[in-house]
């Protein structure tokens, strides 16, 4: 094969003048077994930057192409992130999609688009894609990422209607039967209730209070500079960038948490009635999406959470965190853990940052809130 007639594989930003291809891409895609739903962004001029002059946070949109047709493309979102105790500038790569999915001849694509990448940006993380058995974990592990699943916990609060829903989900008689009799002989109340006990000391009203706000001030700017350094990775959240993330409008409930008059920690809560979920059914879902604390505070943090759903009746409350004391404040407030298909990848430059640091891997910070990850929330 010549080299005028050689496949020449090239990575671009997104245009308008290449919406065309990838509109062709997205119709093989739609024709393909891979998932559903899955899509290249048509609109490049969409991508977004939160703040100008210099951006804050953005996104870039980018498509791989082969002799001017696209075969795959990813959102990159540039934010800046507390790693080894510095502010330092890191990229989450957003929906990877090649024609390596659903066409064989192009399995190559993934892997040039992660070569190419890691050149660009050798600080690169991904999160959310579904579980260690899907293509893109399974491309990022053979460039030696490290991949873990974000463990995911989970509160039930309504337990009949919990219990109704996960029947409906199921096809089979037997567990229809056997959730049906354990609802109405009162075996589910106690069930949860033996499986959703404390595992730690509950903290008193009297030593913090909460409250819901609005808006951000400069409280979080306090929180963050005192509670930055128990974290070995995690991206900023001061006042300027929580604004940027979670914006005063109805999408959000802001819990505060106070010792006294000093601001200790916070969350970000989302109420979500869920309309035939595969895995909620058509639960209202509480999910705390964010939080953050000084050290000592998560089990605070949580509680009040969990009153504010209670408040708000919800069914369930869920959340996926990292670090081994977020981890640790939920087990303690009855918060059950499952298999989680929402993992966490780091780009070896990353990966090797964090292994030398003290805090080391159990104190990296993620959430929800992070990247892609709220989506189907």
């Amino acid at each position: 094969m010549s080299d005028q007639t050689k496949p020449r594989l090239s990575i671009e930003p997104s245009s308008p003048e290449l919406v065309p291809a990838i509109k062709r891409f997205n119709e093989r895609l739609c024709k393909s077994p891979a998932d559903p739903g899955l899509r290249l962004g048509e609109r490049p001029g969409e991508c977004y930057s939160l703040q100008a002059n210099p951006p804050l946070i953005y996104k870039d949109s980018f498509v791989l192409t082969e002799n001017g047709e696209v075969r795959g493309g990813c959102l990159l979102q540039v934010q800046p992130f507390w790693l080894d105790s510095n502010l330092t500038p890191v990229v989450n790569i957003q929906a990877p999609l090649t024609e390596g999915l659903f066409d064989r001849k192009y399995s190559h694509v993934a892997m040039y688009m992660m070569r190419h990448l890691l050149r660009q940006h050798p600080r690169i993380f991904a999160v959310g894609m579904g579980g260690l058995d899907r293509p893109f974990p399974r491309v990022l592990k053979a460039f030696r990422w490290r991949v873990e699943p974000v463990p995911f916990f989970f509160r039930v609060l309504s337990a009949g209607r919990f219990l109704d829903e996960m029947a409906r989900l199921k096809s089979s008689p037997l567990v229809r039967f056997s959730v049906g009799v354990a609802k109405y002989t009162g075996a589910a109340w106690l069930g949860l209730a033996a499986l959703q006990r404390r595992r730690g000391p509950a903290l008193s009203r009297q030593q913090f209070h909460t409250e819901r706000v609005t808006s951000w001030g400069d409280w979080a700017d306090e929180i963050w500079r005192e509670a930055r350094d128990q974290y070995s990775f995690a991206a900023v959240r001061n006042l300027e960038t929580l604004r940027l993330l979670y914006p005063e409008d109805d999408r959000y409930t802001i819990v505060r948490v106070l010792q006294g008059k000093r601001p200790v920690g916070w969350a970000v809560l989302l109420n979500t009635q869920m309309d035939g979920n595969a895995y909620f059914g058509n639960m209202r879902v509480g999910t705390i999406l964010d939080c953050f604390s000084i050290s000592g505070w998560e089990t605070a943090v949580v509680q009040a959470a969990l009153q504010c759903f209670n408040d708000l009746r919800v069914d369930v409350v869920v959340t996926n965190q990292s670090h081994a004391a977020w981890a640790a404040a939920f087990a303690a407030t009855g918060f059950l853990s499952y298999c989680s298909n929402y993992l966490v990848a780091t780009s070896g430059e990353i990966t090797q940052t964090l292994e030398k640091m003290p805090p080391g891997i159990d104190h990296l910070h993620i959430t929800r809130g992070d990247g892609d990850g709220r989506i189907h929330l």
